[in-house]
């Protein structure tokens, strides 16, 4: 492929062949860093200095841990298959038998693992779960409110002191969770004296009320200017607030906690504005300001001292419940192998090598893990004395992508490990070869990297290393391009939709045109030329906002995409509809949700069908009546609307949460819609990867319905990090994702849109790490609008606060790197005109370099004028579009198949009266249900198990010696002991099954007013299991009959069902099968079939 060998390869050689030498490898981008990393392990298995189950390879993220297994196994694969020396050859044979023994994953996997091993050491239940990002926001939730509810009690002066100076418990929520991350930082705070504010208020409140004498008595043409409206607010301050109160002092004082300029054209003279300007500076200089900081450094202990007990409180009730989160994972296992020199030495032994992939982003934990694993003096705490053995510690990594700082990703922590294993007599490999980029894009950045990165490393920047970028330019459009858009557009909606209307034509053209493309030949060693394919093209953004224009714009082109890193779950219109739907069903009696439920995108009824309908006396309710006043047709599209809703609402109690969530999904038939978008497959995959989420929250226990509403809620606000892909291949989309998700992807066209939003320059917290113990600095903010506030800040917090700038700073720089490596032939740069210097374009450093203009063809390009930004539509096009909609939905609404369930059966078959016993129902069944599940399945801890079924079902938990004599009951019968003795048995079983009308057993499902169309039938069996080569099902009933005479009617009712169930059970297996009901209060099995 290259024509120009590599200039490292002495470098790559040591990484395969010098097997007892610590590395780290600084491998810039294009380098082949997982490549080095495989190598080097598969040379380990090679060499027989260790097997494949002692090998541990540490990755980023879960998506990368896969990518290393499916490339290790096929390296595996081949070198097994060309190795002609025998010795050689059982090794690998043997390393792909064990490949499952060795870790290859996280580093929160792998403390995971490591807890779990040695528990007692740790301080852990060995059953301890994992909480996803989904279930730590509910649980930081429930533990804040629970803290706030204990204060209120119990220590309501802590409640005084935040309202003395003026703050209110919900601004400090945010707080709360940031500090939850850091709990192996210790939080600095100083008791700083309350400042005297009466002075400087005294003198303020008189220069306010002097200069509101001056103010013009009617508003400038031009508007008030800054200085006015502070003033003029200041004054309704002063006649209004209650100024005794030291808050609202404060509150008055932060107005002028700046520098004014004025507009003197606004002022009755020039002379006025100036002096009043001068004034207000000079009081805000000398006074408001310092005395400001004082304020703040004052509040500062007081809320560390109000938030810190709640973040314990947060650690204890997650140890509580014996629930880790990633940041628990590495504390527990850094603290288990610091003080138990045993466990280090056990695991030393169990994995003698590891090797760590993207190493720039590591945790400072993770360092510290690293060298107790590896170190040579077990006995050491202080892991800064460690030194690895020979050959254990393996690290690869790019200083120049570290992007993760808010992550806890520290630079200082990857070149202090850089230190220590040089001064281990290990080494430092740099590989700059460029595998990835064509010679032009190396050419172009390499002056501007060397301008970015200095010569040296710093605490806070990585040193230059040159990209040799080894691919020949060939005849395809390559190297730097820069779009564009014009000064027309001025403000950032106008340009992000010009610029997003460009980038799509452009992608067009290209596609339509059979734009050829320049790629790696993977059969040979040279190039190949193929036409332009939407997966050639990726778009970046450093922002998550203003994805969706984006989105727009590819769509209205008809060009398929995919969207990774924008929050995909809260951001999703289909899910957000959907929750609106669920919590209807939920509170079926609430207006406002069923008024918004009908208005959107399910339904569609107008804000004038509303008020007709409201006019005509009806009540929005799903079970109320259609007024008769309203026309035909919205009487047909609402009651339509309602007939929907009650049917959802009638599935709630029949199936499990998310089995009624996934029938109404079908029903309104979002995967198809969803799908059809855009031809791609992501806003389908967000509907499944949140009944994914929501089955698991049902795995843990959250079965009611209402439950499911509200951890469907959490999961549309909480930041949720994890992508679901449908499909195993990728897929042939256009690429759109926010800048941090594309680190380690390539595409040969790569567009940097979002020429106009400014980096904001936002500090919360900064952290020192020189002593036994990180020391952290954490400022209280709140938003207000678009600006951050300040609301306390630590001593000397100016200090820190520029030295954590430094870093992001630095950081942006490296995003910058990021993005411009990510090209395999052409680099494509949003300019705004607009912003003539530059200040706020994100990719400002690379248009530094003189790059030619990307030149859009005229066929492709009609630029939108700033009127076409809105579409105009004349009311003939809403009639032309709403005649082809109700025709459209009258064709999809005729049915091909209805849904039916073998409780449906029973009920719509067969209805008597039958007087039973109290202290039965639907919710004592459902406990004795759950119950006998996991009694049939081995589950020992039954007290749990009733405890927690009596909960969930609204039961209360002194009936739980009730449920222990019904259990102790039917261990006794007859039937415990035949599916003790079974060979094979199965609880809950689930199952769909498709009965067409051509089908014997078509009939049984059908009424004769019904249309012969296929029946989809769909239930869960209670208990299955095999007896002498013969199925048996077995139907839980927990019916008190209180007349003997009944239960003959009874068994008549249910064994439709069963028979239905045995039906369905012949048809699925194709083997005998026999039914029975268990009546639990009777404690007799009956025989139906």
């Amino acid at each position: 492929m290259p024509k120009n060998k590599p200039s490292d390869l002495l470098e790559r050689r040591k990484i395969e062949k010098s097997l007892q030498i610590n590395y780290v490898v600084e491998a810039g981008a294009g380098a082949g860093k997982t490549t080095c990393l495989i190598r080097r392990m598969l040379s380990l298995v090679k060499s027989g200095a260790i097997t494949v189950g002692q090998m541990s390879a540490i990755t980023f993220t879960r998506k990368a841990a896969t990518e290393l297994r499916e490339r290790f196994q096929t390296e595996l694969e081949e070198a097994c298959r060309t190795e002609q020396v025998s010795e050689v050859k059982e090794r690998l044979q043997q390393a792909l038998i064990d490949l499952d023994e060795s870790f290859l994953g996280t580093i929160h996997s792998f403390c995971a693992s490591l807890l779990r091993e040695r528990s007692v050491e740790a301080g852990l239940d060995p059953e301890f779960e994992e909480l996803n990002s989904i279930e730590e926001t509910q649980l930081q939730d429930n533990v804040w409110e629970s803290y706030l509810l204990n204060v209120k009690f119990d220590s309501p002066q802590l409640l005084d002191s935040l309202n003395n100076i003026g703050i209110k418990v919900t601004e400090l929520k945010p707080a709360f969770g940031y500090l939850s991350q850091y709990p192996d930082v210790l939080m600095a705070y100083t008791e700083v004296l309350k400042p005297d504010i009466k002075q400087a208020f005294e003198r303020l409140t008189l220069l306010v009320k002097r200069a509101k004498q001056t103010l013009p008595s009617q508003e400038p043409e031009k508007g008030w200017d800054s200085l006015q409206k502070a003033i003029l607010k200041a004054n309704r301050q002063l006649e209004y607030f209650d100024l005794t109160i030291e808050s609202n002092m404060i509150s008055l004082l932060k107005i002028f906690d700046r520098q004014f300029k004025v507009t003197q054209k606004g002022w009755n003279t020039a002379g006025e504005a100036k002096q009043f300007r001068d004034e207000f500076n000079n009081f805000a200089e000398g006074n408001v300001t310092p005395l400001m900081q004082t304020w703040r450094e004052y509040c500062h202990h007081i809320l560390i001292e109000f938030i810190i007990p709640a973040v314990r409180l947060y650690e204890q009730e997650r140890f509580k419940r014996s629930t880790l989160n990633f940041q628990d994972l590495l504390l527990i296992t850094r603290n288990m192998l610091r003080d138990h020199p045993q466990v280090r030495t056990y695991f030393q032994g169990k994995y003698p090598r590891i090797l760590v992939d993207e190493f720039q982003d590591t945790d400072p934990l993770q360092a510290e893990i690293l060298f107790y694993l590896t170190g040579q003096d077990t006995d050491e705490k202080d892991w800064r004395k460690l030194i690895p053995k020979r050959g254990a510690l393996f690290v690869v990594g790019d200083q120049k992508q570290s992007i993760y700082r808010f992550r806890r990703a520290d630079i200082e922590t990857y070149n202090l490990v850089k230190r220590l294993i040089v001064a281990g007599g290990g080494e430092v490999l740099k590989l700059t070869s460029n595998f990835r980029s064509v010679e032009a894009l190396g050419d172009f950045l390499n002056p501007i990297f060397r301008r970015i990165f200095p010569e040296l490393e710093s605490p806070y920047q990585a040193e230059f290393s040159p990209l040799q970028a080894l691919r020949p330019n060939g005849n395809a459009a390559v190297g730097v391009r820069i779009l564009n858009i014009p000064e027309e557009y001025t403000n950032k909606d106008e340009i992000f939709s010009a610029d997003a209307d460009l980038i799509a034509r452009y992608i067009r053209h290209s596609l339509d045109k059979g734009i050829s493309q320049i790629q790696p030949d993977c059969h040979s060693s040279g190039e190949q030329t193929l036409k332009a394919e939407p997966r050639d093209f990726l778009i970046l953004l450093r922002f998550k906002d203003s994805m969706d224009c984006y989105a727009r714009a590819l769509e209205k082109h008809g060009i398929p995409f995919g969207i990774t890193g924008a929050s995909s779950l809260k951001n999703s219109r289909e899910l957000i509809e959907l929750y609106k739907l669920v919590r209807v069903l939920d509170d079926p009696d609430n207006q406002v949700l069923l008024i918004g439920v009908l208005k959107g995108m399910f339904f569609g009824i107008s804000d004038d069908d509303l008020y007709q309908i409201k006019r005509a006396g009806g009540n929005f309710n799903i079970f109320s009546p259609i007024p008769e006043e309203i026309d035909t047709e919205l009487t047909h599209k609402y009651g339509n609307a309602l007939n929907k809703l009650r049917d959802y609402f009638n599935l709630i109690g029949q199936s499990m949460p998310t089995v009624v969530l996934s029938k109404i999904i079908a029903d309104i038939g979002l995967v198809p819609f969803t799908i059809g978008i855009n031809g791609s497959q992501s806003r389908c995959a967000y509907l499944y990867q949140a009944v994914e989420l929501l089955r698991h929250a049902e795995r843990s226990g959250k079965t009611r319905f209402d439950q499911m509403v509200i951890v469907l809620g959490s999961l549309l606000s909480a930041s949720n990090e994890e992508e679901l892909n449908l499909s195993a291949k990728e897929e042939n989309v256009v690429r759109l994702m926010n800048l941090h998700k594309a680190k380690g992807l390539e595409a040969p066209v790569v567009f940097l849109a979002q020429p106009y939003k400014k980096v904001p320059e936002r500090v919360e917290i900064h952290i020192r790490r020189q002593g036994q113990e990180p020391v952290g600095y954490f400022a209280f903010t709140r938003q207000k609008g678009f600006q951050t506030e300040c609301l306390a800040q630590p001593l000397g917090w100016e200090d820190y606060k520029d030295d954590e700038l430094r870093y992001l700073s630095a950081e942006e720089d490296r995003l910058v790197y990021v993005a411009a490596t990510r090209s395999k032939n052409l680099l494509i740069v949003s300019r705004s005109l607009k912003d003539k210097d530059m200040r706020k374009n994100p990719w400002a450093l690379l248009l530094e370099g003189a790059a030619e203009e990307l030149i859009v063809p005229e066929q492709a390009v009609k630029l939108l004028d700033k009127e076409d930004l809105t579409v105009e539509f004349k009311p003939q096009h809403f009639i032309e579009a709403n005649e082809h909609f109700h025709d459209w939905i009258a064709n999809s609404s005729i049915p091909t198949y209805r849904t039916e369930s073998p409780t449906g059966l029973k009920r719509n078959l067969f209805t008597h009266e039958i007087k039973r016993g109290s202290g039965g129902g639907i919710s004592w069944g459902l406990v004795i249900h759950k119950v006998f599940e996991e009694l049939v399945k081995g589950e020992d801890e039954l007290d749990r198990i009733i405890l927690m079924a009596l909960q969930e079902n609204g039961e209360p938990p002194d009936r739980k010696d009730e449920v222990i004599q019904v259990v102790e009951s039917f261990r006794k019968s007859d039937l415990w002991k035949r599916i003790v003795k079974a060979d094979i048995r199965y609880t809950e079983v689930p199952f769909s099954l498709k009965v067409t009308p051509n089908d014997p057993f078509f009939a049984q499902l059908t009424m004769e007013k019904e249309d012969a169309i296929a029946v989809v039938l769909s239930g869960v069996i209670d208990l299955v299991f095999k007896e002498h080569e013969s199925w048996v099902i077995v139907d839980y009933k927990a019916d008190r009959v209180q007349d003997v005479s009944d239960l003959s009617t009874i068994i008549e009712y249910y064994s439709q069902q069963v028979k239905t169930y045995c039906h369905v059970w012949e048809d699925i297996t194709g083997e005998n099968c026999s039914g029975e009901i268990y009546f639990i209060d009777k404690e007799q099995v009956m025989s139906v079939c």
